[in-house]
């Protein structure tokens, strides 16, 4: 396996695990799923680990190449079935999704007959020495057709999406299309590359460079044409799996915050307390459980308010004058904020009946959760809880009272 073989392989398990939690849920995600572990699977075949494995235990020399080619076929068929709305956004005639995995499963069962009747080589692979033997280069020929098919198949598709929605189509969906259709013609250049030259060699001789070396040169083109139909596949993808990933993060960094001001009013939570598994691990309705974690920390700070008086906000906005940063600065004051709140409401002092202070904050739910996360992370820093346990103790401390000398 060389490292281009090796790029494709982890690329491929890559958007295996990536796309298996999407897959639980959504049967068209599940059919691309499907066909990434298809392709994984022949890919993985190819590894000398592997395919020693499967031939060793197999009883029968490169039963490791049926196996991946067999994978191909499976992975081929899926993409295609995933792309099969296109046809009529396209309007490209092709064969129906039942005669498309009639002809797969024919393919399977060909290679499956060929195969067992191809004698195996005292040594290697039955594939290496295909060239000018009319079985194997049958057996061949036969899979790179059927897998040219598909890939172009997907090209043309792909093509005419990009087309067709030059104009209307955002710019990550008109990268996906191009990359697609790049793959295919990839794919049908490596398919004729490959069909045309064992062809060639049943009636003529050798290339100059030797029929391992010709065939060795073609191998990247399939290799190339995998990863650009995988990345075609995955860049549509990117703009919704960021916000994914950056809403969860939100709600990750909001959580220390949240768990501080929810335990002193626990009346605040909406239904059941989220687990910390929760939010590293569920993938139901994150926005909305994003938005709830927002209000939650909202409500708890109103309920706080009262207990911070105009002299300490004037002095702890004082302490915090020296960050350069508006933001920053109106973070590490509210944070302080909430500290002292915390600490007057666990020494049980009533809060004053009617605040009037009202915390900053944004003007709607993704403005509001920025603000609250720049709030979290203030509330996290050594500083921040230095300067409200200073005023905490000159807050709460108990006044001296000056003893008068009486002259003698």
């Amino acid at each position: 396996m060389n490292a281009l073989d090796a790029v494709v392989l982890v690329f491929l398990w890559a958007a295996v695990l990536v796309r298996l939690p999407g897959a639980a849920h959504d049967r068209r995600r599940r059919i691309l799923w499907m066909a990434f572990t298809a392709m994984a699977i022949a890919v993985s075949a190819r590894t000398p680990a592997v395919a020693g494995f499967i031939d060793q235990h197999s009883g029968w020399p490169g039963t490791s190449v049926l196996v991946g080619h067999a994978f191909t076929v499976l992975a081929a068929t899926g993409a295609f079935e995933f792309v099969t709305d296109l046809r009529e956004t396209v309007r490209i005639r092709l064969p129906r999704l039942d005669i498309w995995l009639l002809i797969a499963a024919i393919t399977v069962l060909a290679l499956t007959v060929l195969f067992f009747h191809i004698p195996p080589p005292a040594e290697g692979l039955f594939i290496d020495r295909a060239p000018g033997q009319v079985l194997p280069t049958l057996y061949l020929v036969l899979f790179t057709t059927h897998l040219g098919f598909a890939m172009g198949a997907i090209g043309t598709l792909h093509a005419g999406a990009l087309i067709t929605s030059r104009r209307t189509a955002p710019p990550w969906i008109r990268t996906g299309f191009a990359l697609n259709a790049a793959g295919g013609i990839t794919g049908i250049a490596y398919a004729t590359g490959v069909d045309g030259y064992l062809l060639y060699r049943l009636t003529g001789p050798a290339a100059g460079l030797g029929d391992t070396a010709v065939l060795a040169l073609l191998d990247p083109l399939e290799a190339v044409a995998i990863l650009l139909i995988a990345a075609g596949h995955g860049v549509p993808a990117m703009p919704a799996a960021l916000g994914t990933a950056r809403q969860r993060l939100t709600l990750l960094q909001l959580r220390p915050l949240w768990a501080a001001l929810t335990k002193a009013h626990p009346d605040v939570v909406f239904g059941e307390r989220p687990s910390l598994l929760d939010d590293l691990t569920d993938r139901h309705a994150l926005r909305h459980r994003l938005i709830r974690r927002t209000i939650e920390i909202r409500d708890a700070t109103l309920h706080l308010r009262g207990h911070i008086d105009d002299d300490t906000r004037q002095r702890l906005t004082a302490a915090f004058a020296t960050i350069g940063c508006p933001r920053r600065r109106a973070a590490a004051t509210e944070a302080a904020f909430i500290r002292l709140a915390l600490h007057a409401h666990h020494l049980g002092r009533a809060p004053a009946p009617r605040p009037d202070y009202v915390p900053p904050g944004g003007h709607d739910p993704d403005t509001e959760a920025a603000w609250l996360r720049t709030v979290s992370a203030a509330y996290l820093r050594p500083a921040t809880r230095r300067t409200a346990t200073a005023h905490a103790s000159r807050r709460h401390a108990t006044p001296r009272i000056p003893i008068q000398r009486r002259s003698l």
